[in-house]
Parts: C-alpha cells; structure tokens; sequence
C-alpha cells in the first residue's frame, strides 16, 4: 500500500467514524430546540390561563 493509499484509507475511516456523532449532535440539538419550544409554548398557556382565572376571580369581586 501506498503512502497515498494509506492517507485515503486513513481519511475514509477518520470521517466514516465521526460522521454518526455529528448526526447524533445535530438530533440532539434539534431535539433540544424543539423541547424548548413546546415548552414555550406550554408555559404561554399557563400564562393565559392565569390571566383568565385572575380576570374572573376580579370580576366575581
């Protein structure tokens, strides 16, 4: 084998290993933003409905 050879294998197995974590940082990223969105989302309904059991609880005063 080459030395050109050996740099080739040497660069297919460097970047055939690393390519499964990239893809696994980037789920893991996406999976984190998406979280934080539903939790935006929940935590804004929560808002709103505090704001309406507290406009009712002021209108039955």
């Amino acid at each position: 084998m080459t030395s050109y050879q050996a740099d080739i294998c040497f660069i297919y197995k460097h970047f055939t290993k690393r390519r499964p974590q990239m893809e696994k940082k980037k789920s893991c990223q996406e999976r984190q933003e998406r979280q934080a969105q539903e939790w935006g989302e929940k935590i804004e309904g929560l808002r709103k409905k505090a704001a309406l059991a507290k406009g009712e609880k002021e209108a039955r005063l």
